[in-house]
Parts: structure tokens; C-alpha cells; sequence
């Protein structure tokens, strides 16, 4: 991780991480320290669905290996999953990551999140200087009467014409 931050054109400001304790033990903190990056949490059990989504992949990989060799010696054919991954044609991309460059990336990333650019152009619900509430995620086994929103209140600093409309909050410290 000291290798990509000192090599990064740009410096980091931000690192959102979950609770793992790869992230939350002193030698991390320490490091998040000397680059003076803001390392924060959003303390959720949502988890992140696209690693998920890659992990299942990739065991399902391994797991064919698996099977194939007799053996769980995952040290040796892991190399040879990642390759095989990067160059297999993935159906959101529509090409393999090894092909992605800089000349087709900007392109990509347009196909893979038009969804989130197509303008919204109804009237927004809320307008700049609004106050709200933010919905909290429930858990599966929440107590039913517990509060579904904040108890923080924020003001809307921006509304982003995306589908669906989002918007840019900031507490009552100014903080975004």
C-alpha cells in the first residue's frame, strides 16, 4: 500500500475502507498518518457488491482447478486464474481488462455508468439549502421500532441531475 501512495500521480486525500482489520490496526493507521489521508469507515454491513461479484469468480475458478488437480494447493494456479480472468471477455466491459487502455477507458466507464448520467429532468424533490434526514440501512433483524432515518440533520449543498436524483449534504458544520 506504501508503494501505491508514494507512486500515485495525485495525492490521496480519502480512503473509504470496510471494518476489516487489514485497515483498522496500527501499522495502517500509521501509514494513513505519514500520507495524511483521512482513512474513514461507514461503519455498514452493506458490503461491496462488485468485489463480491469478483471473488465469486474467481473461486469459482479455483474450484474448477480444484477438482481438475485433486488438491486445494491454491499457492500454484493462482497466477493462471488472475491471467485467465483479465483476459476473458467480461460481459458489463464487453472486452477483457487486459484490454482496457487509456484511449477506450473514458469510453467504457461512460457504457458501464450511463445509467447514472442519464439526466434526470423531472422537478427534484429537494432544492439547495433543504434540510433532511438520511435514511439509515436496516438490518434484517432491526427492531421495528427504531428510527429509519438520522438523527443528524444536513443541508443540501448540491443537487445532481443524475437517475435517480442524488444530492451533495452538508452538516451543520459545513462539513460535506
Amino acid at each position: 500500500m506504501e508503494k501505491i501512495l508514494s507512486e500515485m500521480k495525485h495525492p490521496v486525500h480519502n480512503i473509504q475502507t470496510d471494518l476489516g482489520k487489514e485497515f483498522y490496526n496500527s501499522e495502517f493507521k500509521k501509514l494513513m498518518d505519514k500520507f495524511k489521508i483521512n482513512h474513514y469507515s461507514t461503519f455498514s454491513t452493506m458490503k461491496a457488491s462488485v468485489v463480491e461479484r469478483v471473488n465469486r469468480t474467481m473461486k469459482n475458478l479455483m474450484w474448477k482447478q480444484f477438482s481438475l488437480r485433486g488438491n486445494y494447493k491454491w499457492t500454484d494456479i493462482l497466477q493462471d486464474i488472475v491471467t485467465q480472468y483479465n483476459n476473458t471477455t467480461h460481459t458489463t466491459l464487453g472486452l477483457p481488462p487486459n484490454k482496457i487502455n487509456q484511449r477506450n477507458a473514458k469510453k467504457i466507464l461512460q457504457t458501464v455508468y450511463s445509467h447514472l448520467k442519464t439526466l434526470d429532468l423531472r422537478r427534484p424533490k429537494y432544492k439547495v439549502g433543504d434540510y433532511v434526514r438520511v435514511s439509515k440501512h436496516r438490518e434484517l433483524f432491526s427492531k421495528g421500532y427504531t428510527p429509519n432515518w438520522s438523527n443528524e440533520i444536513f443541508s443540501i449543498r448540491k443537487v445532481q441531475y443524475t437517475n435517480p436524483t442524488t444530492y451533495l449534504l452538508k452538516d451543520q458544520n459545513n462539513q460535506e
